[in-house]
């Protein structure tokens, strides 16, 4: 017979969670802490300074604090963390349209690091932005290429005059 396992008792199922990664609590109180760990995990996942955590609870759940949103507010924030790619892959597949849109956008930066194409992505989308640039929409990565495209054109008109 095998020993149960640790902080279960006895009768409970052995998965914690859902498929989907949806947590099972068992009391409101329990799922309430349970929803608010992932809602910081998926801050510290997505990157977001608290500026930009502060504005996504506030435009996405109708509050400043993670502690003040409602059953319905923590469901709506960790749908649109979902959707940014907080709690899916580490390391998504470029599609058959974000993968030549990925390397254009690297082409187009040159000597300049990726960072400077996910700054331009945080400033185009604010709060929806994801954290890395190969998490980015391809409708996205083609407003970076555009602007990474007008900047190289204003450098070289600097240069010709």
């Amino acid at each position: 017979r095998a020993a149960p396992s640790a902080g279960r008792g006895p009768g409970e199922p052995a998965a914690a969670n859902r498929a989907g990664g949806e947590p099972m609590a068992r009391k409101p109180a329990e799922r309430r802490r349970a929803e608010l760990a992932r809602i910081h995990i998926g801050r510290k996942a997505l990157g977001l300074d608290e500026d930009a955590y502060r504005t996504l609870l506030r435009e996405v759940g109708g509050q400043d604090s993670a502690g003040a949103l409602n059953a319905r507010g923590r469901g709506a924030v960790l749908d649109r963390m979902r959707a940014d790619g907080a709690f899916g892959r580490r390391s998504p597949v470029p599609g058959p349209e974000r993968g030549p849109l990925l390397r254009k956008v690297h082409a187009l930066l040159g000597e300049r690091p990726v960072a400077y194409a996910e700054a331009i992505l945080r400033r185009q989308l604010g709060a929806r932005a994801p954290a890395r640039l190969e998490w980015a929409k391809p409708e996205d990565l083609r407003k970076v290429v555009a602007a990474l495209n007008y900047d190289r054109i204003r450098k070289a008109k600097r240069a010709a005059s």
